[in-house]
């Protein structure tokens, strides 16, 4: 099964590159085993695709996404990915977390290696400004309790907004997850600054 899915994520990465393949592209990235890479034109309200992250036995498979992030490449004007720290959580236990770590290092040193133009993003900050996060007021308004309920109704969230967003543009409508969410309101993000960078340069 995890097979059939590096495959079909690999196909619609190859679709991708034949039909806009020359079209200049931000991606945005949704970090860990139930993230995403999502990418989007540079310069309209297109949405290309929503890649999920490539896994086998439960494990990123760091080949598949070197393969999917350098067929990008040359035309990749910008990439976005959450800037991943270590914090408390009592969903996450320290093995876990730690685990975690491992896979945003082995992410970025790909980013890094591979040579994009990068922009980082705190997850509580960029998570705020999009209204992914819930007050003790709302929590209690909610009914929310536990960690898990919490977790829930974030995802919920995370694939309303962006599903919001993605009703006034252009793109090959299907069901999302909460990771395609979050990695496409992170391509949007690095976009704004990318045209916020490159009109500095232009006053310059």
């Amino acid at each position: 099964m995890a097979k059939v899915l590096i495959n079909s994520i690999v196909n619609e990465l190859e679709e991708f590159i034949e039909h806009y393949g020359s079209m200049p592209i931000v991606i945005g990235i949704d970090p860990g085993k139930h993230g995403a890479f999502a990418i989007i034109d540079a310069y309209s309200n297109k949405c290309y695709a929503t890649l999920k992250m490539p896994c086998y036995k439960n494990e990123i498979d760091w080949n598949v996404v070197l393969h999917i992030l350098s067929n990008l490449k040359a035309q990749t004007l910008a990439l976005g990915v959450e800037d991943i720290h270590p914090r408390p959580s009592r969903n996450r236990g320290a093995a876990s977390q730690g685990k975690f770590l491992k896979q945003a290092g082995m992410l970025e040193g790909i980013i890094f290696a591979i040579g994009f133009t990068t922009y980082k993003y705190n997850p509580l900050s960029w998570k705020k400004k999009y209204g992914l996060s819930i007050s003790k007021a709302e929590k209690a308004a909610l009914g929310i309790k536990t960690d898990a309920q919490k977790t829930k109704e974030l995802k919920r969230r995370a694939i309303e907004k962006a599903e919001n967003v993605l009703s006034k543009w252009e793109w090959p409508e299907y069901k999302i997850t909460d990771g395609q969410a979050e990695a496409f309101l992170v391509a949007t993000m690095a976009r704004t600054d990318l045209m916020t960078a490159q009109e500095g340069d232009t006053l310059d």
